[in-house]
């Protein structure tokens, strides 16, 4: 922690214990809100009875009239408090919290990649953009998980420790069970012995996805832990799978970008365009 950054540090503990001393709740562990910042921006003037929480991004006092702002989940609010017009029995601000080291700076961001990557609650907080990768990989999931179901696949759940490594040409990372006093293996591909069991088993579309690991080298398209999806069905030849694969990547582009030509980042970083129009070369 450099001398600025300490010195500010101090400064906020202080106002923390003044805060105490005044009777002041300072981590209150609830509180219960009745709108988003995007809800309370829709009411018509003059609505009463709204509670929003968020961070105060931002404050100010001009004369009698002060203003800030609130980040919350859905966006940004700004409050305008008047003192000739709102009284302290009209409004009521609770005090949910108190940051004790500064964010950073508000105009640039964060910059410093490797404390991006660390220290990701501040990524998210000071740049806008990575909040937005979180929220869609979130909608990619919940989107590809719905075509699966809606074509009449199962999701199975299959074990990340496995006994041998199997399902690819890769390295594994490697652990020993207590319990059992055995060397298991974290796997390297998503389930595709325990989904061939359950096709046996009677079942006919199956799929998983989930964590897959491999103890190799990184690039920008390959890290030694990311999400895999693998999905199986009994009668269907390689030419089925061939065409249910071109229709997937179809209906995902088009519900997620609206659109077949997204860009996309190589082995070396470089960004290229990729166009997923069907039919594909075969």
């Amino acid at each position: 922690m450099n001398e600025a950054i300490k010195d500010e540090f101090e400064i906020r503990k202080e106002k923390l214990e003044k805060l105490n001393s005044a009777g002041i709740q300072d981590y209150p562990d609830k509180f219960k809100k009745t709108h988003s910042s995007k809800d309370a921006l829709a009411e018509k003037e003059g609505t009463k009875n709204i509670c929003i929480a968020g961070r105060i991004i931002t404050k100010r006092t001009m004369g009698k009239i002060s203003f800030a702002h609130i980040l919350d989940d859905f966006g940004k609010i700004q409050l305008v408090f008047k003192d000739d017009e709102v009284g302290e029995s009209e409004y009521k601000i609770l005090f949910l919290g108190k940051a004790l080291r500064p964010l950073p700076e508000k105009w640039h961001g964060l910059k410093d990649v490797e404390m991006r990557y660390r220290q990701r609650y501040l990524d998210i907080i000071a740049n806008p953009d990575t909040k937005k990768v979180f929220e869609f990989r979130s909608l990619f999931m919940r989107v590809l998980r719905e075509y699966y179901w809606g074509k009449g696949f199962i999701e199975l759940e299959t074990p990340i420790l496995a006994n041998t490594a199997s399902g690819a040409l890769a390295k594994p990372f490697k652990t020993h069970h207590n319990a059992l006093n055995t060397d298991l293996y974290l796997r390297i591909s998503a389930g595709e012995i325990w989904q061939k069991m359950a096709i046996i088993g009677g079942f006919e579309k199956t799929f998983d996805m989930g964590k897959v690991f491999r103890n190799e080298g990184m690039d920008p398209s390959h890290l030694q832990e990311f999400t895999a999806v693998e999905h199986y069905a009994a009668y269907w030849n390689f030419e089925d799978n061939m065409k249910f694969t071109e229709e997937m990547f179809s209906h995902l582009l088009k519900k997620l970008f609206g659109k077949m030509k997204i860009d996309i980042k190589n082995r070396k970083g470089e960004t290229a365009e990729i166009d997923f129009t069907p039919p594909w070369p075969k």
